[in-house]
């Protein structure tokens, strides 16, 4: 995998209605010099609310949250915005719903038990395009 550029930040927007859990992912990923959270949403109509006025290289998406949640909120964003990158986030390990989310335009998948270095590897593969295509 190759290195960002030290003037290169990833920045990341996380969209989760479990703020214990943006705020574990705000902290792991805050030791990391090249990611920056610049938004945070508890829905996905939060999150098309903020995309408005900034947009992100990447977005960690819940996959089950209230008004709107994960699987109505994807279409949305590759619709409007194509180039940003979606990670979908799920305490679910069902290989039939991550095939539908990876067709469905979502760039990558996580646990939300995933390590912190494994939410770090998976945002920097998706930034740099280094994810293994299906």
């Amino acid at each position: 995998m190759k290195d960002c550029l030290p003037s290169d930040v990833i920045r990341v927007a996380i969209a989760d209605d479990h703020k214990i859990l943006k705020e574990g992912i705000r902290t792991v990923l805050s030791f990391y010099k090249d990611i920056k959270i610049i938004a945070e949403a508890d829905n996905g109509r939060h999150l098309l609310n903020i995309l408005l006025q900034i947009q992100p290289d990447v977005i960690l998406l819940d996959l089950q949250m209230p008004v709107m949640d994960g699987i109505t909120t994807l279409p949305e964003l590759r619709k409007n915005y194509p180039h940003i990158k979606v990670i979908i986030l799920s305490m679910h390990n069902d290989v039939m719903i991550i095939s539908k989310l990876l067709k469905s335009g979502a760039h990558s998948y996580l646990l939300k038990d995933s390590d912190p270095s494994t939410i770090y590897a998976t945002i920097k593969a998706c930034y740099l395009d280094e994810l293994p295509k299906n």
